[in-house]
């Protein structure tokens, strides 16, 4: 057990790193913005919109996968429906904390009729399956930006560790828990690693397409090479993984954008490295208003449908 001291010294530690983070930031761009005009940049409208119409898509295949997650739970719930759910709930994030968007979206999922221990169990794998896919997909920018030869095995060895972090001998341990949650898990059917592997290979899909979409954003301002772009979507991976750690920043806010600057400078010159890390979480966040709105008329459509095609009452029946 820690001390309260202890305790009382990592949340101190944990509250300096978003003003730590954002302190960088800023002093990052204030050195590189007299700099902008002196780089070879040009904004490119129709790039910058195509990019900015996949990463809807993007937002929507994420969402996708946690209806997918619990549709392997043995949860019934209508795509549109897990989908809203999942808008409105990942937006909570930005609130301070870091319990807000899996609170959020267990109340939402209880009231759409989702028992509490699928709504925890598709949390804790959701959660689980999208840090060990970006760290997957991440590896390439963290080997470069360490410039450690790191040989094949042990990459290997990585994915494995990652692998073996979420077999279905998991969740027999999970049922032994005291309390509610542990009573609240017992009915639930275990995963096959089979499944398991599936849902790992649904997001390592996944990020490989955001990755795809962020060096179509960037290329909007500054052309890259094939391989440059390969590289930037992994940095995207990798900088969303080391938010997905640092749960106690809303939004990974400040961190992220550290990250992608410090890793993109590899490719990118030092100016347009901030100019891609800020406009990046403008462009992220304009995506997921956007989706939100999108996944809400949806629902209303498929509801509204749902509702006209149901046949009239017969006479004489309440």
């Amino acid at each position: 057990m820690k001390s309260v001291g202890q305790l009382m010294t990592v949340k101190r530690l944990n509250q300096l790193v978003l003003p730590a983070s954002l302190l960088f930031m800023a002093v990052a761009v204030f050195h590189q913005w007299d700099r902008i005009p002196q780089i070879a940049w040009e904004l490119a409208p129709v790039w910058l919109v195509f990019s900015f119409l996949a990463l809807i898509v993007v937002f929507f295949c994420d969402a996708y996968g946690w209806h997918l997650t619990l549709k392997a739970l043995g949860c019934s719930i209508a795509p549109q429906e897990s989908i809203k759910i999942w808008m409105i709930s990942s937006l909570s994030r930005y609130l301070p904390g870091g319990i807000w968007p899996y609170a959020t979206r267990a109340g939402m999922a209880k009231a759409a009729g989702i028992d509490l221990g699928t709504a925890s169990l598709s949390l804790y794998l959701e959660t689980l399956l999208l840090t060990v896919s970006s760290l997957i997909v991440g590896l390439p920018a963290l080997i470069k930006a360490t410039a450690l030869p790191v040989p094949g095995w042990q990459v290997a060895a990585i994915l494995l560790v990652m692998l073996l972090v979420i077999t279905p001998w998991l969740l027999p341990l999970l049922k032994k828990l005291p309390g509610r949650f542990g009573r609240a898990l017992s009915n639930l059917p275990e995963l096959s690693i089979v499944t398991l592997i599936l849902l790992l290979g649904y997001y390592l899909l996944f990020w490989i397409a955001f990755g795809g979409v962020f060096g179509l954003f960037i290329h909007a301002m500054y052309p890259l090479s094939y391989w440059e772009a390969v590289y930037a979507g992994s940095v995207l991976a990798l900088s969303f993984c080391i938010g997905f750690i640092v749960f106690f920043v809303p939004g990974g806010i400040g961190i992220r954008e550290s990250a992608l600057y410090v890793l993109l400078l590899a490719v990118l010159p030092g100016t347009l490295s901030v100019l891609v890390a800020v406009g990046s979480r403008i462009w992220i966040m304009a995506g997921e208003l956007t989706s939100l709105g999108l996944a809400m008329l949806l629902n209303h459509f498929m509801v509204s449908r749902a509702a006209g095609r149901r046949p009239d009452p017969i006479e004489g029946e309440e």
